[in-house]
């Protein structure tokens, strides 16, 4: 009989009622857990934003906003004016897309030995998978600027997408160094001639959260690996007056920018140049490009750091985990495939084995009242058996059509006629 459920009681429909309204604290842990998770890979989505690949724009032509100007530019009364003194004699080497955990230690230590200082423009999302390339950029004297988050082209962005870039590049140097950067090389830059009027927009805005502006005088092209001459040629003032030279030390293979260092610096000083920092090339104070950060502000930036230390961990962890998982289910099916087949096999082989030990003795009994339409076609297929032992007995049950009579001129060996 099916079950008869009976109605719930009163006292058990309050019960349940508080069980909806407090939960077990096992449930109120998954759910913090799932949202904890979701939080974890949101924050390491926007941390590992894939960048586009290095590059620079070539010079637009005359008659741009920056055309004649100078690559270091600050915001007066609401425009982007190049206030920096001549360059004289003095070359400031710039580096972008760092940090790389394998190219910028060899470019620190090839211009720790060469004695030439040098600023690096850093991205926000290798800073916070690198704290320590930076804090070993710092200590080691070489200055740092903002280069946005995700190598974002800062033309097009939305405000608040913008604040974003700058903000959270500017936490995590904090959080690794302990300055807040203040120049700023926005990426896709060159000199002042490829910057368009939409261009010049963008780094307006850039501007007025306090950054100066750097962009170059001499592009070296590297990123596209023009091989090491075509380097130091770019590289080369073709006067005496120094300037802004563009080089990186992240986005791809850099093995052609260190060998081209190992030239340039010597070349470069045998005609009488000097190696200075961004800032310095700017007649901008150190202490003014790179402030020290307060206690709230290096706790914010570490905050940071470790936050998405974490989420990298949880999201590489879970990356590690679907690997045995995927070949677990592969192996699965493998076996279930394999046992599958094998069952399969095991019942046809049974099957075969009972038909061949056990076949008795079969009557087929096929009742007819006046069939004579249909019954030579039916007993034919019958008698056509390859059955080993059978007969069949057609019952005429008193047929007036003369059913039973062709069955017996059809004299089939295994048919015989019944009538009553």
């Amino acid at each position: 009989m099916p079950r008869v459920r009976r109605p719930r009681t009163p006292a058990q429909i309050a019960r349940l009622r508080r069980r909806i309204r407090r939960p077990p604290g096992h449930w109120t842990l998954l759910a913090f857990c799932l949202v904890t998770m979701l939080v974890l890979l949101g924050v390491q989505g926007i941390a590992a934003h894939t960048t586009e690949r290095s590059s620079t724009r070539d010079a637009a032509g005359g008659g741009e906003p920056f055309g004649g100007a100078g690559p270091l530019l600050t915001l007066d009364r609401g425009r982007l004016v190049s206030r920096e003194p001549p360059a004289g004699r003095a070359v400031a080497l710039t580096f972008d897309d760092g940090p790389d955990p394998r190219w910028t230690p060899r470019i620190a230590a090839e211009l720790k030995r060469l004695g030439a200082p040098a600023t690096f423009f850093v991205l926000g999302s290798k800073v916070v998978r690198h704290p320590d390339l930076v804090r070993d950029l710092h200590r080691d004297g070489f200055e740092l600027g903002n280069h946005t988050f995700s190598h974002a082209d800062v033309t097009g962005l939305p405000g608040w997408e913008l604040s974003l870039q700058l903000g959270l590049t500017e936490n995590a140097v904090a959080g690794a160094s302990g300055v807040r950067p203040r120049l700023f090389r926005p990426p896709y830059s060159a000199t002042p001639e490829a910057v368009t009027s939409a261009g010049a927009r963008g780094l307006r805005r850039v501007a007025k959260h306090g950054y100066a502006i750097v962009l170059s005088d001499l592009d070296t092209r590297d990123w596209s690996r023009p091989g090491v001459e075509a380097i130091v040629r770019a590289a080369t003032p073709p006067s005496d007056a120094g300037g802004l030279l563009l080089m990186h030390d992240g986005g791809g293979n850099r093995s052609q920018t260190v060998a081209a260092l190992r030239r340039i610096v010597p070349e470069l000083r045998g005609r009488g140049f000097r190696f200075v920092t961004a800032s310095q090339l700017a007649g901008i104070d150190r202490a003014a490009a790179e402030p020290a950060t307060s206690s709230w502000e290096r706790g914010r930036g570490r905050l940071l750091l470790a936050t998405l230390g974490v989420a990298h961990f949880v999201t590489d962890a879970l990356t590690l985990m679907l690997v045995p998982i995927a070949l677990l289910a592969l192996l699965r099916m493998a076996a279930l495939y394999f046992f599958a087949r094998r069952h399969a096999r095991i019942v046809r082989a049974a099957a075969a084995a009972d038909r061949d030990e056990f076949l008795p003795p079969v009557s087929i009994v096929v009742p007819a009242f006046n069939e004579a339409a249909g019954i030579e076609r039916a007993v034919r297929s019958l008698d056509a058996s390859d059955y080993p032992d059978f007969e069949v007995l057609v019952v005429d049950d008193g047929s007036e059509d003369g059913t039973g009579d062709i069955v017996e001129t059809l004299e089939l060996d295994h048919v015989r006629v019944l009538r009553q």
